[in-house]
């Protein structure tokens, strides 16, 4: 059976969206529970990975509708980004709202690696405090939105490039 367009975007968009949030809890877990915000590094990679695997998926199954185009291809990308990025958002707005002092945890750490490596103590408060200045809900929320486009789009133009 072949999907249309409209409902195969609206599909991996919602999984993207929901999956990413859902991710994003559990990266907030981990950091802020238990204590370990050296793993946000490894968190973030497997939000790529998420990604990565939904647009495959999608392109895979807008391969076998036979438009496979570029246009085609760029559009289901920027579509699944758009709904994936916006309820990825929300939650995260939502989350950052409901709990103001989230990234306290990983400024502390930002901190005391810079001082580890030897930064002096006006880096490590430049640093903090640029950190600080993208720490609001709508700053973060606008980057999650933005970023999922972007990525999504580069990610079909690249898959499309390379026919996977």
């Amino acid at each position: 059976m072949k999907m249309a367009l409209d409902k195969l975007y609206w599909k991996y968009g919602l999984v993207l969206g929901f999956v990413t949030s859902i991710w994003i809890g559990m990266d907030f877990f981990i950091v802020k529970e238990l204590g370990r915000p050296d793993l946000g590094n490894y968190t973030g990679a497997f939000a790529i990975i998420i990604l990565i695997i939904v647009i495959m998926s999608a392109l895979k199954n807008q391969k076998k509708s036979g438009q496979f185009s570029f246009l085609h291809i760029v559009k289901l990308g920027a579509l699944i980004g758009l709904i994936g990025g916006f309820i990825a958002a929300l939650f995260l707005f939502i989350y950052l709202t409901l709990n103001p002092e989230s990234m306290s945890s990983y400024f502390m750490y930002v901190a005391e690696t810079m001082r580890a490596t030897g930064e002096s103590q006006q880096a490590i408060d430049e640093a903090v405090q640029n950190l600080a200045s993208l720490n609001n809900p709508q700053m973060q929320a606008l980057m999650m939105f933005i970023g999922s486009i972007v990525s999504s789009i580069a990610l079909s133009i690249i898959f499309w490039i390379f026919k996977l």
